[in-house]
């Protein structure tokens, strides 16, 4: 020592300066893994099932996307399904208005039917057999009322139907079944037959 000073010997310099390299060493080692720490790549570990802030930050990301997209998603599937369910709604109202419109024109075609004085049936066959031969009749269906005609046990649609309106006949019995009407009641018998049903056969044919 000179003065209470220690004197350094040869041997002391040399560690001093070995603990200012290993100290610098370590300090740019320390920055080194920080910097892995702060910067890796996404997908990268920096340890074993370790990874870098830029990692997550990357991960957090992605997720409040896919999450705005699957609010997006969501926001559309209800909208399509108020959509739908309007439809639903009017596609029912208009079936409603409809068979309202259809039992309407039934009921008015049942009460011209009924208004003619004729009998009124289900279908053919029914009138066919309330009915003789040269007889009318009314069947009534989705349609309206139809008159048809008993020739010879057959139904024949006298191409008229009842106005639901006036509740008439639009069309009378075809020319040659109202001459048969008007001369029936003077008819004679000619070969076990009248002359009436003589020209049923004869229209039939």
């Amino acid at each position: 020592m000179v003065n209470g000073t220690p004197i350094l010997g040869s041997d002391d310099v040399v560690w001093a300066e070995i603990a200012g390299l290993n100290s610098t060493e370590t300090t740019t080692a320390a920055a080194a893994v920080a910097q892995k720490w702060a910067h890796d790549a996404e997908n990268t570990e920096v340890e074993a099932g370790a990874y870098s802030a830029r990692h997550h930050a990357a991960k957090s990301q992605a997720s409040a996307q896919g999450a705005g997209l699957f609010q997006a998603g969501a926001m559309a599937d209800a909208a399509a399904a108020s959509v739908d369910r309007s439809g639903a709604q009017a596609s029912a109202l208009t079936a409603t208005v409809q068979a309202a419109q259809s039992a309407n024109a039934a009921s008015m075609a049942l009460a011209a039917a009924l208004a003619s004085g004729l009998g009124v049936y289900g279908d053919t066959a029914a009138g066919l057999a309330a009915t003789g031969d040269g007889g009318q009749f009314v069947v009534v269906d989705d349609a309206g009322a139809h008159v048809y005609a008993n020739v010879g046990d057959v139904a024949t649609d006298e191409d008229g139907s009842l106005d639901q309106g006036s509740r008439r006949m639009q069309h009378s019995l075809p020319r040659r079944l109202q001459t048969l009407v008007r001369r029936e009641r003077g008819s004679r018998v000619v070969g076990g037959r009248t002359w009436s049903q003589r020209l049923l056969q004869q229209t039939t044919i």
